[in-house]
């Protein structure tokens, strides 16, 4: 993302409020706009999840849980693997399994937490 991208893009999706987000999420430079773009993804996705979850619960007979993942997954694998979308797979299903990785006792922890 460079900082022209990041600017055309808060153009393009809020139009006389992209001043306003541009406010919110500032860069100066490339570096900068990568920062503020991830950063703006990250906002969005934490509040389309809690209205997702809003409205859900009015229908939901059971609690609706959301998360927000942020443990590194020590599995190996092709490039590098960091809490990203399907890092928390294999604690999901409560897998983290023997050979894949250097999972610690705190992995299993966290996975049976998860997978129930």
């Amino acid at each position: 993302m460079t900082l022209d991208e990041h600017v055309n893009a808060a153009r393009r999706k809020f139009g006389e409020l992209a001043d306003e987000f541009l406010r919110l999420y500032p860069a100066a430079t490339d570096d900068e706009a990568a920062w503020a773009s991830s950063q703006a993804v990250r906002d969005n996705s934490r509040i389309s999840t809690y209205l997702w979850a809003t409205d859900w619960t009015r229908h939901a007979t059971r609690p609706v849980r959301t998360y927000f993942w942020t443990h590194r997954a020590p599995a190996q694998g092709p490039g590098p693997r960091r809490a990203c979308h399907g890092s928390e797979i294999d604690y999901v299903f409560g897998n983290p399994a023997p050979g894949t990785g250097p999972w610690t006792d705190e992995d299993r922890e966290r996975a049976e937490t998860v997978s129930s």
